[in-house]
């Protein structure tokens, strides 16, 4: 069983029925993978996002979500800042992924490009 880690853009469009969807739930069902979000993301999410969606997730088991208690993600998305440019929280995003051993989902070609020197990383079509 792997780990996905949604970016923001995947769990949108998750959410609202969007190509990922469908893609998520034959990758859950194929593989048993499990489904996580990083803080970045849970915070992204919520500016416009509803935190009792997301906390019923969370609570159903369906998503887990990944924070940091010591400095390693926030080193190595300062890291990956440095070394592409990439926007911080996208940093956040990939360094929670290679701190955990997930896959990065995206629909971000961009971040896409960049975080596959440190994780793998699929484009849910």
């Amino acid at each position: 069983m792997g780990e996905l880690l949604l970016d923001t853009s995947v769990l949108i469009d998750f959410l609202i029925g969007g190509r990922s969807l469908g893609w998520i739930e034959r990758r859950v069902a194929g593989d048993r993978a499990r489904i996580s979000i990083s803080i970045v993301t849970a915070a992204e999410y919520l500016v416009k996002g509803s935190a009792a969606t997301l906390q019923r997730l969370l609570d159903s088991g369906s998503l887990h979500l990944h924070g940091s208690a010591d400095l390693s993600i926030p080193t190595r998305a300062a890291r990956i800042r440095a070394e592409t440019g990439m926007a911080l929280p996208d940093a956040f995003i990939v360094a929670t992924a290679e701190e955990n051993a997930s896959v990065l989902v995206t629909l971000d070609e961009t971040m896409a490009r960049h975080a596959r020197r440190w994780v793998d990383v699929e484009v849910p079509s």
